[in-house]
């Protein structure tokens, strides 16, 4: 008996190295997630976590990837480049992650996407939003599976620009790479319909500010047509509350950016300030998407979270099943096959197909401009009189221009 065991053990070692795949992997596929959970925008964090959590929990009950079980590993860079770098550092070196995800801050994500350069890992981003991250500063091992802020800024801009059209603008940005990417691609695309607009005024509050009083009123005396502000999260709210009160929302032009993100606004009750009449833009408007599988996905999010639906959770969620099925059609981990597989793919997703673009390694992530406002049925402020834009590429930068940044950068 010991002889023939011996035999046996003998053959499957040697079908096993010579590949024949009797001795299948079975070993989990780890995912690294480098975000904010703690502090200035956790909020945003935990929302892409539970997105992606929840993705891989279904792939995992259905069986997995190739009879793998996803392993999710998560990590709080607490909305600093130096922690989410070292983080990074511990995934990839300690615990030797397939892959790597995250980040909210923009500029955690360029710090973390260089090192990811360095060592050749496949990094993907659905949250930070700065364009450079994946234009001037991107590479073959980064992708971004969410939008950007040049798609973000410019598809509130051009409405904006064909309804009001003023041309002294004023603009409100936080001081650090998503303010200034911000400011940069609205005015770009908002002087394509009033090219002779010129900047009367600019602000760059510091990450932390909480009294906006003094912005408020250098704002609303600069006799500006009108307002560009980028802030986010919690300085956002800051600053809504303090302008509410001085009538700021009904006697400006104001284009937020991020106005119509529900999960900014979805504790905001009827009566509280909010920035009714904003221009803005909508990437997940879950109630005006007739996919079963956003559907789905919106209500498992809400049971889990108790969140409105959000984009930060569908983008994370949408990157998992795009990761599955790379992984699948590469028959493995292997990062240069999966880089391969995602680069100008098309991906069908609860929120429509979405393309990859070969260029940049850019999602071609759809969006809705919208105004800020109250409608039935929603105990929040949201983006309504919604128009979903038909070319969506037209809205992100060009090739050409992509090419042309690398170029100047090198």
């Amino acid at each position: 008996m010991r002889k023939f065991l011996g035999i046996t053990t003998c053959l499957l070692a040697t079908l096993c190295l010579s590949g024949i795949g009797l001795c299948a992997d079975t070993s989990p596929i780890l995912i690294g997630h480098v975000n904010t959970y703690s502090g200035h925008g956790a909020f945003y964090g935990k929302g892409a976590g539970a997105g992606a959590r929840l993705a891989v929990d279904e792939i995992n009950a259905a069986g997995g990837v190739l009879g793998r079980k996803l392993k999710w590993i998560e990590r709080d860079d607490q909305f600093k480049p130096d922690i989410g770098l070292k983080e990074a550092k511990d995934l990839i070196l300690n615990q030797h992650v397939h892959f790597l995800t995250g980040t909210l801050s923009s500029s955690v994500a360029l710090a973390v996407s260089s090192y990811a350069k360095e060592k050749k890992v496949m990094f993907i981003s659905t949250l930070c939003q700065s364009a450079a991250i994946t234009e001037e500063q991107g590479h073959r091992y980064v992708f971004r599976f969410g939008s950007n802020s040049t798609t973000i800024a410019a598809v509130p801009a051009m409405r904006a620009a064909k309804t009001w059209g003023g041309k002294k603008i004023f603009t409100l940005c936080p001081d650090y790479e998503w303010g200034h990417r911000a400011q940069k691609d609205f005015l770009e695309f908002y002087k394509k319909e009033v090219p002779d607009a010129q900047i009367v005024g600019e602000l760059w509050p510091k990450t932390g500010t909480t009294d906006f009083t003094p912005y408020i009123s250098t704002i609303m005396a600069s006799g500006a047509d009108l307002v560009l502000i980028a802030l986010v999260g919690g300085e956002e709210h800051a600053f809504v509350k303090q302008a509410y009160p001085y009538g700021f929302y009904d006697k400006m032009h104001v284009v937020e950016l991020l106005a119509g993100s529900q999960e900014n606004w979805s504790k905001v009750k009827k009566g509280q300030p909010a920035p009714i009449g904003s221009m803005t833009g909508c990437r997940y408007p879950y109630w005006a998407i007739d996919d079963p599988r956003s559907q789905n996905f919106s209500k498992k999010f809400q049971e889990i979270t108790g969140y409105v639906p959000q984009f930060t959770g569908i983008t994370a969620y949408c990157m998992i099943y795009a990761l599955k099925e790379s992984i699948e059609a590469a028959g493995g981990t292997d990062t240069e096959k999966n880089v391969d597989y995602w680069t100008g793919r098309v991906f069908d997703t609860p929120v429509g197909p979405i393309k990859m673009r070969a260029c940049d390694n850019q999602a071609m992530w759809p969006s809705w401009s919208a105004v800020t406002g109250w409608s039935e049925g929603f105990p929040f402020p949201h983006g309504t009189k919604l128009e979903k834009v038909e070319d969506i590429e037209a809205t992100y930068s060009k090739c050409e221009a992509v090419e042309n940044a690398r170029s100047q950068k090198k």
